[in-house]
């Protein structure tokens, strides 16, 4: 249903030349991303207020997608698949981080997810095709994100507020996770089309 909903506004924008068939694969992707970041939204907070705070819902969410719009990361086939596999994700990490951080474990998350957004961020996805100028852009732009969220999380550890420290960490693991799982995707499809070429 999505999918061909999406085709349907591709294919209105192509019939008034709006886009060119060379931007159609951009285009899809565009759509396809705002569509499943709206569709994630509502059940990705309710998700969290129940398994955490209000406080900590807002945190998770602001800063994951405040980096995951310029990191990028692993993107499924469909929408559906995308919005499915968003949300066990959050489970697990709201589930399996969240509740477990204390101080030495915040300090090495931050630390770790960090050094990863530098090293890592932006994923090129093939649909995307970013050039060098705008990669630049997003990398300055994930770095600057990554530091203010870390400056965030600084100052409200020292004010108190567990659960928005915890929410603005577990947002931040999550989007170097997604990120750096694309990078891994990429490494084991090369090394399938190795082994496949050498067989």
């Amino acid at each position: 249903m999505l999918n061909s909903f999406i085709d349907k506004i591709v294919s209105y924008c192509l019939c008034t030349d709006i886009v060119s068939t060379d931007d159609v694969p951009w285009l899809r992707y565009g759509i396809e991303q705002r569509l499943s970041t709206f569709l994630n939204l509502i059940p990705f907070f309710l998700i969290a207020l129940f398994l955490t705070d209000f406080w900590g819902a807002l945190a998770f969410l602001v800063a994951f997608y405040l980096l995951k719009q310029k990191t990028g990361g692993i993107h499924a086939k469909t929408v559906s698949v995308c919005v499915c596999a968003s949300l066990l994700t959050e489970l697990t990490f709201l589930i399996g981080l969240y509740p477990h951080l204390n101080t030495s474990l915040l300090l090495c998350v931050n630390s770790v997810s960090t050094l990863l957004i530098f090293l890592f961020a932006p994923y090129n996805h093939p649909n995307m095709g970013l050039s060098d100028i705008e990669i630049t852009g997003l990398r300055n732009s994930s770095r600057k994100i990554a530091l203010s969220e870390q400056c965030c999380i600084v100052i409200s550890w020292l004010m108190g507020f567990s659960s928005i420290t915890r929410g603005l960490t577990t947002g931040v693991a999550m989007a170097a996770f997604l990120l750096s799982l694309a990078y891994v995707n990429d490494w084991r499809k090369v090394h399938e089309n190795q082994k496949r070429s050498n067989s």
